[in-house]
């Protein structure tokens, strides 16, 4: 598929695929002026997406970038009409899903006890707390998309 990212054609099946969900395809890529970018793709973009996106990013929003991957940049289909994704910042190897936690051999595995698994909870809250203050709804807020150090 291509799409284009910061005014240049990018063909996604040349890129480094870090997930696939129900909602999209995500790949690993380095922009210029961006650094290293997480890019997702929706499977199915509609306009009202594109709209809600575009809406987006002309607001400035005041979010805690360093545990947020906030969207940064659109991307749009290969004609450049229609915002069909967006690059996010990529963060990098060593975060594990939260979705882990509940299984207690992996959390003795990873040295995790049950006062870190209130932390990282806690922290999630503040995080989160801070999104809905600046006006944001998580749309898509799931164990296996956040993710703890």
């Amino acid at each position: 598929m291509k799409v284009m990212i910061a005014g240049k054609t990018t063909d996604l099946a040349k890129l480094d695929i870090v997930g696939s969900g129900g909602e999209g395809l995500v790949v690993k890529t380095t922009l210029t002026g961006f650094g290293q970018m997480a890019i997702k793709v929706y499977h199915q973009p509609t306009l009202e997406r594109s709209r809600k996106l575009d809406a987006f990013f002309k607001h400035r929003w005041n979010i805690p970038t360093e545990k947020v991957a906030l969207p940064q940049i659109p991307v749009y289909d290969s004609t450049g009409s229609m915002i069909v994704g967006f690059g996010m910042p990529y963060l990098g190897t060593g975060f594990e899903e939260i979705a882990l936690l509940p299984n207690r051999k992996k959390r003795i595995d990873l040295g995790i006890d049950n006062r870190l698994v209130t932390q990282i909870f806690l922290d999630g809250h503040k995080t989160l707390e801070k999104i809905h203050t600046a006006g944001l709804v998580v749309g898509d807020l799931n164990d296996r998309n956040v993710l703890f150090k």
